[in-house]
């Protein structure tokens, strides 16, 4: 096993190119995607990659290390993207690009990997209950996929903040561009260690508890614990890493961590949190709160409280200012494609546009606009519905009534299956309506001479998903419930466009010159019913088609 001790000798190179960031940032992506990440190797991977990127910044800076974002402190608030760690004085804005905060100048730098950001409001970021669920288990195998239980699945947990994030961070090929990637797995490896800690303490060694499994189909092969992490051309010893290597007990003797503030501490004396006494724990404040405390940040730097220890980290001198809002954080700058980063900058036609409607129910537990509500009692019960009045408690994300408003917003989401592609886009919804319609255009990878197989899902603000349905051949009349899956091809009928403006107009007729255009809901492709009702979304349909 390769072996690390504090007075090691790197041998690294003083440049790469087109920059040290960018090439870094690009070992987070294509085959090393699967080594890092979906089986066991996911911590050690990180925690090698996160000391690397600190190797390179100590060329610098001696003294520096990555400060870890725990992420809880902001999923407890009210708005968690109103944080005051998306304002100038932190990571920056949390819509769009990068254009004012410590990274606005990226976009000059090099525009081709420039990363962009967009907020999901009501994604849950870590919880305090997710994290000791898996602080309280003691073997890698019970909290790494894909041995690990549903309630402490690490990376399962991990990705919450990806999809909070959005933008080039919801991308696994892109999402070391956005700096704050390495915050967060700052904050994932302080978790990991803690973890390590509790093994320490009951006698497992840390070191070898990788668990592989070479007979378990579950495990993918690149995961085998002495191939290559795949840190190829930053120099040695980094190039002869092994996934078992981040596992090594010797990083314990390089990095150590703070503990996250607690009330205990006063919360660590940081202006920017305050001590929630319903329950105890610190949790971030808004930009708004800050200006509100007269905290003048262009004078005052703003101090991390917890990072990689004895190194603490000063923000630099940067303006907060209150962002403006639209819809409860519902931007109108980023309702369009949110481009994925393999096909960015590449020719237009690589994209092709699917008409998408949204037909949400109202939320069960939204409770104003009483008279608006089709439950309960009914004046007028003549040819009532009981798929739209019919209760339900669908599950939902913590801290989810905070967020409900009369605007309701449905993310619509696309993966590929067979390329890397990835898109989104929100509609709004009407939550004071017993019923409402949306319209939407989501972006799938142009199908070549191969299909492009594409999995889409919708979901609100509160996490609760909606059911798909779509038009099966031969009876392309009705709509048919499915998993969500489905192949683009190039063969007849066509039901998507080469442009988000045909893609949106083709659904709507207009009989005559001069006549009221309507929408004509044959045309429809692909439909969610955003239901609130408890049967499983993707079980037996129960519904019927709306």
């Amino acid at each position: 096993m390769t072996c690390f001790v504090v007075n090691y000798i790197v041998r690294i190179p003083q440049s790469l190119r087109p920059n040290v960031y960018d090439a870094l940032a690009a070992f987070h992506q294509g085959a090393n995607v699967q080594r890092a990440h979906f089986g066991p190797a996911f911590p050690g991977w990180h925690r090698l990659y996160l000391w690397i990127l600190e190797t390179f910044l100590r060329q610098q800076d001696p003294q520096v290390t990555i400060p870890y974002w725990a992420s809880h402190l902001d999923g407890e608030m009210t708005t968690p993207t109103s944080s005051v760690l998306f304002s100038d004085a932190f990571f920056g804005p949390g819509f769009g690009l990068p254009i004012t905060g410590p990274f606005r100048t990226w976009p000059q730098i090099n525009p081709n990997t420039v990363f962009t950001r967009n907020l999901a409001a009501g994604t849950q970021l870590f919880t305090v209950a997710g994290i000791n669920a898996i602080l309280r288990r003691r073997r890698n195998r019970d909290i790494l996929v894909p041995t690990a239980p549903a309630d402490s699945n690490f990376e399962l947990q991990h990705g919450g903040a990806h999809v909070f994030i959005g933008g080039t961070m919801n991308n696994l090929n892109a999402a070391a561009r956005d700096p704050i990637f390495f915050s967060h797995h700052a904050f994932v490896d302080q978790i990991w260690e803690r973890f390590r800690l509790n093994q320490r303490a009951a006698g497992i060694p840390t070191a070898t508890d990788y668990p592989w499994d070479p007979n378990d189909p579950r495990i993918r092969a690149s995961h085998n614990p002495n191939l290559t992490a795949g840190f190829s051309t930053v120099g040695s010893p980094f190039n002869s890493f092994r996934q078992i290597d981040g596992f090594s007990d010797d990083f314990f003797q390089l990095v150590q961590y703070e503990q996250v503030p607690s009330c205990a501490t006063g919360c660590a004396g940081s202006r920017y949190l305050r001590c929630n006494t319903a329950t105890n724990r610190c949790v971030s404040r808004s930009t708004a709160e800050v200006r509100a405390a007269g905290i003048n940040v262009d004078t005052q730097p703003g101090l991390i409280p917890a990072g990689r220890k004895k190194r603490q980290a000063v923000q630099r001198n940067y303006e907060v200012c209150d962002r403006n809002w639209f819809l409860h954080d519902v931007n109108v700058n980023s309702m369009s494609l949110a481009s994925p980063e393999d096909l960015r900058n590449t020719y237009t036609n690589s994209w092709s546009y699917i008409p998408v409607k949204i037909i949400t129910k109202r939320p069960t537990d939204y409770i104003d606009f009483q008279k608006f509500s089709a439950y309960g009692s009914h004046v007028n019960g003549v040819n009532k519905q009981p798929e739209l009045t019919q209760f339900g408690t669908q599950k939902s994300y913590e801290y989810c009534r905070d967020h409900m408003d009369a605007p309701g917003k449905i993310r619509i989401v696309a993966y590929g299956l067979n390329h890397d592609a990835y898109s989104e886009e929100y509609v709004i919804s009407d939550n004071r309506l017993a019923v409402s319609e949306s319209i939407g255009v989501i972006a799938v990878k142009t199908p070549t001479l191969a299909s492009s197989d594409v999995m889409v899902a919708a979901f609100d603000i509160c996490g609760r998903v909606c059911r798909p349905y779509c038009k099966f051949e031969p009876d392309t009349t009705h709509n048919h419930v499915f998993a969500g899956a489905f192949k683009v091809s190039t063969e007849s009928p066509s039901m998507y466009s080469s442009s988000y403006s045909d893609a949106l107009l083709s659904i709507w007729e207009t009989p005559t010159d001069g006549a009221c255009p309507s929408v004509n809901n044959n045309l429809f492709p692909l439909i969610f019913f955003c239901e609130y009702t408890d049967h499983w979304i993707w079980g037996p349909n129960t519904s019927p088609a709306p």
